[in-house]
């Protein structure tokens, strides 16, 4: 292989790998508490790790959101028992629930939702849960871990 094909894959490798690790999303900032309500933060850090899949979260097996990399999702939701699931989905033609086309959406299809966590949600509190491991992480961690992640709360 000539040393500008080489210079080519090169640049264009550093670039695709730059491009899938950013988080460019704004400061991260906590939404209001909603009196009575405990408030989920489902979220992935970003990484070039599993950058082609997505991880599509519900809670109490309802949607809360479409996660790829360098994302989250917030969710209000009644206090007490909480059951988190995620399925996987690709980032390619899938949007919403829907698994999409390419090996995470096959995955997905076969698999449907997993349990990742379940706990009790209390009122006025906020749960940070990271993905694609469905781990809660402590608050102070949490927030660090968040800021420029792109909010993708479905309307």
């Amino acid at each position: 292989m000539n040393t500008f094909i080489k210079l080519q894959t090169l640049i264009i490798t550093v670039w695709l790998l730059s491009a899938c690790a950013s988080a460019d999303g704004p400061p991260f900032s906590l939404s209001p508490i909603i009196d009575g309500k405990t408030t989920i933060y489902a979220f992935r850090t970003a990484s070039i790790v599993g950058g082609g899949n997505s991880d599509i979260v519900s809670v109490n097996d309802r949607f809360i959101g479409r996660l790829n990399s360098g994302t989250y999702a917030v969710y209000n939701t009644e206090p007490g028992e909480l059951l988190v699931k995620r399925k996987t989905g690709s980032i390619f033609f899938g949007e919403g629930e829907s698994g999409g086309w390419g090996l995470g959406g096959l995955v997905g299809l076969i698999d449907g939702f997993v349990e990742v966590v379940s706990f009790t949600g209390n009122s006025n509190q906020i749960y940070f849960i990271r993905f694609p491991h469905g781990e809660l992480v402590p608050n102070d961690e949490a927030l660090e871990m968040m800021d420029r992640l792109e909010n993708v709360t479905p309307e």
